[in-house]
C-alpha cells in the first residue's frame, strides 16, 4: 500500500468525526478525496490561519471595536446565504463557492470570538500570549502558509500535492478545536481554582491537545453509531 493511501485512510477516519464527508460536496487531488467538505475545508483553514495569524502579530485592540467586529461578522454572512439558499433549493451551488465562503467565515469566527475574549491576550491574567507562545505562533504561520502554497505548487505531483493539503487540512482542524479548548480550560480552569496563574501557555496547549484528541476519538464513533442504527 502506498504511503499516499495510508494517508488518505487516516485523514479521513478524523474528516469521518466532524464531517459527513458526501463526495458531490468533497474536494478531490489527483482522485483522493479530502478529509472533510468543501465548505468545512474553508473553514478550517480560515479558522486556523486567523487564529495563527492573530496570536503571532496581532493585539485583541487591533480588531476589538464595533466596526471592527461589524466587518468580521459580515465575513459570515456570504457562507449562511450560500448555504440556506442551497439547501431550500432556491439557488444551485458549486464546491468553489462553498470553499470560499467557508474560507471567509472561518476568519470570520475566530476573528470575532478573539475580539470579545479579552482574557485570551492578556499575558499578564493568563500567560497564553506569552513572548514564547507568540514565537511559536509566527513559526507555526510562517510553515503553515508554506505548506498550503506547496500543495498548490506542487499540483502536478499529484501525490505530494495531496499529502500537502491533507496535512494543511488536518493541521486547521486540530488548531481550531486546541483554540476553542483552550479558551474552555482557561475559563473553567480560572474558576474551579480561582488561580490564574496556574496556568502557562505549555499547560494550556497540551491539555487542549489531549481534549481535541478525545473529542475526535469519541465523536468518530458515534458518528459510526448513528449511521449503524440508521442504516
Amino acid at each position: 500500500m502506498a504511503f499516499a493511501d495510508v494517508v488518505e485512510r487516516l485523514v479521513k477516519q478524523i474528516g469521518y468525526s466532524i464531517c459527513h464527508q458526501i463526495p458531490e460536496r468533497s474536494l478531490f487531488i489527483a482522485g483522493r478525496q479530502l478529509p472533510v467538505c468543501a465548505r468545512d475545508t474553508g473553514i478550517f483553514v480560515g479558522f486556523g490561519l486567523a487564529v495563527l495569524f492573530a496570536f503571532a502579530f496581532l493585539r485583541q485592540e487591533s480588531f476589538r471595536s464595533t466596526k471592527s467586529r461589524i466587518l468580521l461578522s459580515m465575513l459570515v454572512m456570504p457562507a449562511l446565504f450560500d448555504a440556506a439558499t442551497s439547501y431550500l433549493g432556491l439557488r444551485d451551488t458549486n464546491n468553489g463557492v462553498r470553499l470560499v465562503t467557508g474560507f471567509l467565515a472561518g476568519i470570520g469566527i475566530a476573528s470575532l470570538i478573539l475580539s470579545c475574549r479579552k482574557d485570551l491576550f492578556d499575558s499578564k491574567e493568563y500567560p497564553l500570549f506569552s513572548k514564547t507562545a507568540q514565537r511559536l505562533a509566527k513559526m507555526l504561520f510562517t510553515l503553515y502558509v508554506a505548506v498550503i502554497l506547496s500543495a498548490f505548487l506542487l499540483r502536478n505531483f499529484p501525490d505530494v500535492s495531496y499529502l500537502l493539503a491533507s496535512l494543511a487540512l488536518v493541521s486547521a482542524i486540530i488548531i481550531t478545536l486546541m483554540f476553542l479548548n483552550s479558551a474552555l480550560v482557561i475559563l473553567l480552569g480560572g474558576k474551579r481554582f480561582g488561580n490564574k496563574s496556574f496556568f502557562d501557555h505549555k499547560t494550556v496547549m497540551l491539555t487542549s491537545l489531549l481534549i481535541s484528541v478525545g473529542e475526535l476519538a469519541v465523536s468518530n464513533r458515534l458518528h459510526h453509531l448513528a449511521e449503524r442504527l440508521l442504516a
